[in-house]
Formats: structure tokens, C-alpha cells, sequence
């Protein structure tokens, strides 16, 4: 629901000028993940899949395959989000451009029944980087980051396990998420350019 309210909101603010209007959302969609930054395009979930909408031209979203997208470019030609593995059978991170279609980010290294082998969270202004969760070696998620021309790589793990870069800023600078503090998730911080990572307070709660 929460995620339902904020798409809704976001199509209220992206009229034209400074005037609001609402856009209802279809009802075969279900989740609204992203929006590009000038409010054009919406991508998410719904009964089809993963879907983009240029919801103030197109009268329905385009359904584009796979099992969700989270993250969109900002253009608008690159989707992140997840498709069915049709060898293991399980949900896996993948990355969708008219051109490719769905493609694995090959991030999944562990097949054991720790839920989805892999799933992306977010992508950068250009497309090029994404980030997420992997489960490797044992049932603990590990960060990943994947970039266009050199493939997975893997972040340090942090705090008490379950890391899970959930944002990467625009230029691709900055990555966020959170890992299992002393007592409960805390924020954590990754560096792109050497996969290392810091956790403020390991006692923080969120």
C-alpha cells in the first residue's frame, strides 16, 4: 500500500508547470517501483509482470516480461528487476533494455533454498551500475554490484551479515542499504571503487 501511495504521489506532482492533477493507477498493476527524474516514465509490477508506463501518453502500461522491475534509467531505455532462471527456476537479478530484452546479471553463486538467488535494488542515472543482494556460499545476503563492461563484483561484508546495498546515487559515488546491527538492521555504506564498507553504529536501529 505504501508503495502504491507514494507512485500516486509522484504522478500528482509530474503535471504540467506548477498545476497538480491524479493520474489513477490501472488496476492490473500492483507495485510501482521507480519514476524517471522529469515524472515521465513509472516502472513496477503488476499482473504481466514488469511493466514502464509513460503514463501522461500511453492510456495503459507497457508490459515488457519478467517477474518485476525495481529501478529505471534516466532516460528511461534501461530496467532493472528480476526474471525467472529457466534452468533453476528461481527469481534472479536481470536487467532489461529494448535492444536485449531481460538479461541475468549472473550475480546468483549459491542455489540453496535461501528464497531468490539474487535480486537487484537500484541502478544509476545511466543504467550502467546496479546493486543488490546475492546469497553466497551459505544462506547470508551478500552485496553485489554489477557494471556494464566488467560484470558481478562483491561488496565486504559488514556488521553481523544480511548486507543489502539498497541505493546508489546518480554518478554511481555513493551506495547505501543496511546490514544486521548488534540488535536489529542498521544502515551501512559501501565504496564503489574498492567494495569496502563502513557501519556507523552497529546499535542503531532502522
Amino acid at each position: 500500500l505504501s508503495t502504491l501511495t507514494s507512485c500516486a504521489a509522484a504522478l500528482a506532482l509530474c503535471g504540467t508547470g506548477f498545476a497538480q492533477s491524479f493520474t489513477a493507477l490501472p488496476t492490473d498493476v500492483y507495485s510501482c517501483s521507480d519514476i524517471t527524474p522529469d515524472g515521465q516514465i513509472i516502472v513496477g509490477s503488476g499482473t504481466g509482470g514488469a511493466y514502464h508506463w509513460r503514463w501522461q501518453v500511453d492510456p495503459a502500461p507497457t508490459y515488457i516480461g519478467g517477474e518485476g522491475a525495481v529501478a529505471v534509467s534516466d532516460d528511461g531505455s534501461v530496467i532493472a528487476g528480476s526474471i525467472k532462471d529457466p534452468v533453476i527456476g528461481k527469481n534472479v537479478a536481470a536487467r532489461w533494455t529494448q535492444a536485449t530484452g531481460w538479461v541475468s546479471l549472473g550475480a546468483e553463486v549459491s542455489l540453496a533454498s535461501c528464497g531468490t538467488p539474487s535480486t537487484a535494488y537500484d541502478m544509476n542515472a545511466d543504467g550502467t551500475i546496479i546493486v543488490g543482494l546475492t546469497w553466497l556460499n551459505v544462506c547470508d545476503a551478500t552485496g553485489f554490484k554489477w557494471e556494464l563492461n566488467n560484470g558481478v563484483t562483491f561488496f565486504e561484508t559488514l556488521g553481523n551479515g544480511s548486507n543489502r546495498p539498497r541505493a546508489i546515487s546518480g554518478d554511481g559515488s555513493t551506495i547505501v542499504g543496511l546490514t544486521q546491527g548488534n540488535f536489529s538492521r542498521t544502515l551501512a555504506r559501501w565504496d564503489p571503487s574498492d567494495l569496502t564498507g563502513v557501519v556507523p553504529d552497529m546499535d542503531d536501529l532502522g
